[in-house]
């Protein structure tokens, strides 16, 4: 097997918004930036997935509250759990990320001159700002208004973009983070990176379920990947449940800032039913909205679909045009859509500093991939706030951080790392097993199908929305059983290989999420035990 090295100042894993910040950060001042994706930098991955809706106090005053009222929204949602460093610098950074995707083009809906703000549950004010995305030809990728132009910038300022690369683990020397290995998707072929510095800003976990709002690529690598160079995690059990994703053809994620305008949740008997669950009522944070949309549903108040209706009869129906237009577009005259709850967003992840830092040395995260700031539940606007905050401030504290020197590993010792995972790159194939579809390579195939259907299903079923340690305990040992199985098997095709280092990485994030579960016996935010 062919093994291509690649040296750079700086590695960035993951090519969403954190990424992409991060790298125009480090090459306005001249370093050497490489972007490594699973997908496409800039357009693949759960940033072009979003609703666009940002949350930032740009003015302090009546409407939009104050910096500190922001905090303690945060907080409030996230149940105390938080980092209070990481949601101060959250919010107290909020307007300079603003102004400064402003500056890369991304074009935020205006009136009279001002960015228009509104509110979302959990906001005591109004701070979402929301992204224009009309121009787009797909309401699914409206995140592509964000990530476009700060894509053209990362080409225009020359960092290196690498695409289809599944990284599996991070090199390290000496105790430091020196690089990253991988395998290409698209052709047969090792990769290894050599960097000073590696930023970590793949996060998300969506795909381990068997429904989520994520993107197909989004699978828990990263919490695997820093998991296994030492890094700490915290709060793996909350993973938040989006309560508005269309159960019509083309599942589609529903901005919940319409609540805030009028908008409200009925069962099929008509009712609305949210102050049953919460005296916010549908201003309520979407763990309360999730759990009382599961609570009407084990009701027999469902749809025949098993979800809910949201009425947005009551939003004036100029703001559902200009603020809201791709949930215009999706009713299609009507003034009610069915949904239902499916895996959003992960709160937990690699514990960081306020600059960024995992505590081991050269290695940075930022993005979902990281744990703290949202504590036990996310307010809406507050993730791609985070990843512009963060991925702007592991750009700056990589760049500050460089060492000068670092040791690299030989290519004997690159060849044993490999090897430790399951990958032999003196392992031949026949050209009929190197031969890669586009549409399955990298992806769990094959054989291995079965073990990937398996385990998105107790997910679903056993650390879905609501847990017990019963059912906790159930997918921890066949989980288990099927790592297992894997460290093993013996891939006969590349495909195969692929597919087995991918799962074996979804295994990974979905037993650190379990033992989390296990571990915290009361129900709180996102987790909630029905044995507690």
């Amino acid at each position: 097997m062919d093994i291509s090295r690649i040296q750079t100042d700086v590695l960035i894993i993951g090519g969403g918004l954190a990424g992409l910040c991060a790298a125009i950060e480090l090459r306005k001042n001249g370093w050497e930036v490489t972007i490594v994706s699973k997908g496409r930098v800039g357009l693949s991955g759960n940033t072009v997935m979003t609703r666009n809706g940002i949350a930032a106090v740009l003015d302090e005053g009546a409407d939009s509250g104050t910096i500190r009222e922001h905090i303690e929204d945060t907080l409030k949602g996230g149940l105390y759990l938080n980092d209070q460093k990481l949601v101060t610098q959250l919010a107290t950074k909020a307007r300079e990320g603003i102004k400064q995707l402003e500056k890369w083009g991304v074009p935020f809906i205006k009136q009279d001159g001002r960015i228009i703000v509104k509110g979302s549950p959990g906001h005591l004010r109004r701070r979402i700002v929301t992204v224009e995305s009309s121009h787009l030809r797909s309401t699914y990728t409206a995140g592509l208004a964000i990530s476009k132009p700060l894509l053209e910038s990362v080409i225009e300022s020359g960092v290196k973009l690498l695409n289809g690369i599944l990284i599996i683990r991070l090199l390290k020397k000496n105790g430091q983070v020196c690089g990253a290995c991988g395998l290409d998707r698209n052709s047969f072929k090792a990769w290894s990176f050599e960097a000073k510095a590696v930023i970590l800003a793949g996060g998300g976990a969506g795909q381990l379920y068997p429904l989520t709002t994520n993107a197909g690529d989004v699978s828990g690598d990263g919490y695997a990947i820093a998991h296994y160079a030492g890094a700490s995690v915290r709060d793996m059990e909350f993973m938040q449940f989006h309560p508005t994703v269309t159960l019509g053809p083309g599942k589609e994620v529903l901005s919940t800032a319409p609540f805030g305008d009028g908008a409200v949740l009925r069962n099929n008997l008509g009712e609305t039913f949210m102050l049953r669950y919460s005296p916010k009522g549908d201003m309520a944070t979407r763990d309360v909205m999730a759990r009382a949309i599961y609570e009407e549903i084990k009701a027999g108040h469902a749809t025949e679909r098993g979800g809910v209706f949201v009425d947005y009869g009551a939003v004036d129906k100029e703001k559902m045009i200009k603020e809201y237009a791709p949930i215009h577009s999706s009713l299609k005259g009507a003034t009610t859509i069915e949904v239902g709850i499916a895996a959003h967003f992960m709160m937990g992840g690699v514990v960081i500093n306020e600059k960024c830092q995992t505590g081991i040395p050269g290695l940075l995260a930022c993005g979902e991939v990281v744990g703290g700031l949202h504590g036990a539940n996310r307010l809406a606007g507050n993730a791609l706030m985070e990843a512009v905050v963060f991925g702007l401030e592991a750009g700056r504290q990589a760049m500050q951080n460089l060492p000068s020197q670092v040791s690299f590993l030989t290519a004997h010792e690159q060849k044993t790392v490999f090897q430790e995972n399951g990958i032999y790159l003196d392992q031949e194939f026949s050209k009929e097993q190197q031969y890669i579809k586009d549409s399955i390579a990298g992806n769990v195939s094959g054989e291995l199908m079965p073990f990937k259907k398996e385990l998105r299903t107790l997910m679903g079923q056993y650390v879905g929305l609501v847990r017990s340690e019963r059912g906790l305990n159930v997918a921890k040992m066949r989980i288990a059983e099927i790592q297992g199985y894997l460290e093993d098997y013996q891939a006969p095709t590349y495909t195969e290989l692929l597919a087995c280092q991918q799962l074996n990485l979804m295994v990974k994030t979905a037993s650190l999420i379990i033992e989390a579960a296990l571990a915290r016996k009361e129900s709180l935010g996102a987790h909630c035990r029905s044995d507690d």
